[in-house]
């Protein structure tokens, strides 16, 4: 799902560069009409599919896969899948 890490980020910073999932149009459309933006583009765009925040920071690389198909930034995926306290 990481088609490459840019090192040439300014002040040495790791930018991840990440592929979305590709899925049929169809459903691409209905969660772009779900969420005013598709995964692919959230993706794309390194955005949050749901909070529109930026994505950028993730905790392992379970959590960048699961970016590159549902679009959901770190914060978002702790809500939707940790177990409530």
């Amino acid at each position: 799902m990481i088609s490459r890490i840019d090192d040439d980020a300014p002040q040495g910073k790791r930018i991840l560069v990440v592929e979305p999932v590709e899925r049929h149009p169809e459903l691409e459309a209905f969660l772009e009409a779900l969420n005013g933006i598709s995964p692919k583009q959230a993706v794309q765009t390194g955005i949050c599919a749901v909070c529109k925040e930026e994505a950028n920071e993730f905790t392992d690389a379970l959590s960048v896969t699961e970016y590159a198909i549902s679009g959901l930034c770190q914060k978002c995926q702790d809500e939707v899948f940790n177990e409530p306290e």
